[in-house]
């Protein structure tokens, strides 16, 4: 496949963990985590969170944001959507790797990150569509979005306390959970930004604790153009990482299907 061009902001080394935990008989947690490296150190300090059940905005996030530390989480059931983010916010967990002002290199870590919510007025400042069009995308205008767009910031530099001046990053870690339906028989991740994807893993053997059904499981890579293949129906103890080696585009990824023995 070949190379997209290397912006400073694309992490040249993915990989993705995708826990699945039993919470009940009908629910289970998707913990996600994505560890990024990066290919030059980035000054940037903040994080940043897009939410928004809004399929017109759901694309345009990606592309028309102009921080490189972020995720984008599209939550299809408007209904649903300020409660979902707000339980989503209180697993964020992040990880990372910096140099300080003196080159020192150091890690600043928590598993429970506190996020501000970015007012509206501020988001024209971190969405280029509220500026101007965005290829097809006319110009969007702040007020028609306060139900279907939420947006917030942490501070990276005090996630260890705020001891040390963070110069650049070079790696960046990211875990998030999510309560979702065993009956859907299926989940997923994608990429949100271009990065290279070592591999993707889904760990499930957590996942049929106190089912009598029994699972099988299949992972699907998907819009890829990479030569990985699905994997088959294996047992929970078969399960391996789906290795990629590959760019990645946003949109692309990999989906983990189950259904009874």
């Amino acid at each position: 496949m070949t190379s997209p061009p290397v912006d400073p902001a694309m992490s040249i080394r993915t990989t993705v963990l995708n826990e699945l935990t039993r919470h009940d008989a009908d629910y289970y947690w998707l913990t996600s985590t994505m560890k990024h490296s990066f290919d030059r150190s980035l000054p940037e300090d903040q994080f940043t969170i897009f939410a928004t059940c809004s399929p017109l905005l759901r694309e345009p996030l990606t592309v028309g944001c102009d921080t490189p530390f972020s995720d984008t989480w599209f939550i299809p059931n408007q209904n649903d959507f300020q409660n979902s983010v707000d339980a989503m916010l209180a697993t964020v967990g992040l990880d990372v790797q910096y140099r300080d002002r003196y080159g020192n290199r150091r890690r600043a870590h928590s598993p429970n990150v506190w996020l501000e919510e970015v007012p509206p007025k501020s988001w024209p400042s971190l969405l280029s569509f509220f500026r101007e069009s965005l290829g097809t995308l006319p110009q969007q205008r702040v007020v028609d979005h306060y139900a279907d767009l939420r947006i917030f910031q942490c501070d990276l530099s005090g996630l260890d306390g705020g001891g040390h001046d963070m110069a650049f990053v070079e790696r960046f870690a990211l875990r998030i959970s999510t309560l979702q339906a065993v009956d859907d028989g299926y989940c997923w991740w994608y990429a949100n930004h271009p990065c290279f994807v070592e591999d993707i893993t889904f760990a499930v053997n957590d996942f049929g604790v106190r089912d009598e059904r029994g699972f099988k499981y299949c992972v699907m890579p998907f819009n890829s153009r990479s030569r990985v293949q699905p994997t088959g129906w294996l047992e929970a103890g078969d399960m391996k990482p789906l290795e990629f080696k590959s760019w990645l585009l946003p949109g692309q990824g990999a989906a983990l299907l189950w259904k009874a023995k």
